[in-house]
């Protein structure tokens, strides 16, 4: 192996190290304050997982912290946003019920579920 190879490998090896021992998250800070609320939010929400990110946010706004001001707004915009798909799910449902007579009381059922 030549010189350079080498420096190259060690690169790679302390970047990957350094990766790994460098993590950011809920599991970082106590569980139950206000800075694991906030950042279990940002992680859920980047996960995709809206409904427990609604409710990281709702434990910021039950208490006042330094983080209640930026979890209003969000949390009005992300419930908004998940009422509109619940309705457009709803909507779907009831689509297909007029679509599908056989099976229109299950249909029913699921849009009465997300109307609510």
């Amino acid at each position: 192996m030549s010189v350079f190879s080498l420096r190259i490998s060690a690169l790679v090896i302390v970047l990957a190290l350094s990766g790994l021992t460098s993590c950011s998250g809920p599991a970082t800070q106590r569980v139950g304050t206000s800075d694991f609320y906030w950042s279990a939010a940002k992680e859920t929400y980047a996960a995709g997982d809206y409904v427990k990110t609604a409710d990281h946010l709702d434990h910021l706004i039950d208490s006042q912290n330094d983080y209640t001001a930026r979890a209003i707004p969000w949390s009005l915009v992300l419930t908004s946003g998940m009422a509109a798909g619940y309705m457009e799910m709803a909507e779907h449902y009831a689509a297909g019920a007029r679509v599908n007579k056989a099976h229109a009381l299950e249909f029913h059922r699921k849009e009465s579920q997300y109307r609510n």
